[in-house]
């Protein structure tokens, strides 16, 4: 299927199936996801692990949910430095929530 015919429903069903399999946490941030669509930074979107760029896929298999903030941090990155990344992030996130209490 062609970019051009990507519709609402397609992307509400892939959302669906990925807060099914992978809850509702930010992959990036680990923060949640916002049930609604708040402020721009806290939308929801698809990110894919290998871009498209790199011949990734709109499998699901390929996709998981980040906010727009934390989807536009991981650019077109390979899939080793996304995940890097992501460890680096949940690290931060971990300390963050260590400090609070």
């Amino acid at each position: 299927m062609g970019l051009w015919r990507r519709t609402a429903e397609w992307k509400a069903r892939r959302v669906r199936a990925l807060l099914k399999r992978d809850g509702r946490h930010c992959w990036l941030c680990n923060r949640p996801l916002a049930a609604t669509t708040p402020k721009e930074g806290r939308r929801t979107t698809l990110e894919q692990l290998i871009p498209r760029c790199m011949e990734g896929g709109d499998g699901l298999d390929n996709l998981v949910l980040c906010h727009a903030a934390c989807n536009r941090h991981l650019r077109d990155h390979p899939p080793e430095k996304k995940r890097k990344i992501r460890e680096k992030w949940h690290r931060e996130t971990a300390r963050v929530i260590a400090r609070r209490r």
